[in-house]
């Protein structure tokens, strides 16, 4: 009775994601321009351990800054990677937002007024990215867009990292217990995502970053800046979608 049990409901779960899943009316790929005019690159290789932590084939991913002729303090951060269904790990490989990392390196999450949430326009289609600021070191601020893809589908976040306690008693401790709960909850929110859209975590999937600095706390020129620079470098192509695994 148990084992039937068990064998229904694993049967079940396993349907909802593979038997007839609904197919979306199309599916989407971002695509990176190695040259943008009036930008000069320079590409940063991650370190082995990195490409490991996130099953990244060099290949298929792009990571270093895009610097304007115009000034140099004119400077855009850019992650781009891509993951095919055979090498991704689950869900895991989106799980790495800077909400996490760059928490666990020492970034605070600041509160400037921007939204959480930045529409831009690529190639006819609107892109929702997650939008955050950060401050580092000498409070620089940092402003920072990213998205994921998963199946040729937006995956959004329903789970934000807010900033930490200040004042007594808030300690590393503290952050560091902050740094773990956003990545279970980030976890749960993909599961709830992935069970209420029938989407399977073993398709191929997009990440990508794209940051540049604010200066002083005025985050709107920053994020202006930073939607200009992405119609430029960014494209995004669609294929009518067949039934997504």
């Amino acid at each position: 009775m148990v084992a039937g049990l068990f064998a229904l409901s694993v049967g079940s779960a396993w349907a909802w994601f593979y038997v007839a899943p609904p197919a979306p009316a199309e599916r989407l790929r971002i695509r990176a321009e190695q040259a943008v005019p009036g930008y000069s690159y320079r590409p940063e290789p991650l370190v082995e351990k990195v490409l490991d932590t996130l099953s990244l084939d060099p290949e298929h991913v792009i990571n270093g800054a895009f610097t304007a002729a115009a000034g140099p303090e004119d400077l855009y951060s850019v992650f781009l990677a891509s993951w095919t269904a055979r090498s991704a790990r689950e869900m895991t490989v989106v799980q790495h937002t800077p909400d996490i990392c760059w928490r666990a390196a020492g970034a605070l999450p600041a509160d400037l007024g921007q939204p959480p949430l930045s529409i831009i326009r690529l190639d006819g289609h609107d892109l929702a990215f997650e939008c955050r600021v950060f401050a580092f070191e000498d409070s620089v601020y940092e402003l920072t867009l990213w998205c994921t893809l998963v199946s040729g589908q937006m995956y959004g976040e329903t789970t934000r990292f807010q900033p930490v306690r200040s004042g007594p008693g808030a300690g590393p401790e503290e952050a560091r217990l902050a740094i773990f709960a956003t990545g279970r909850q980030l976890g749960a929110s993909q599961f709830l995502d992935a069970v209420r859209k029938r989407r399977s975590g073993t398709g191929d999937k997009q990440f990508v970053r794209f940051s540049t600095r604010v200066n002083g706390t005025n985050w709107r020129e920053a994020h202006s800046r930073l939607t200009r620079f992405a119609e430029k470098w960014l494209h995004v192509d669609a294929d009518v979608a067949t039934v997504a695994r």
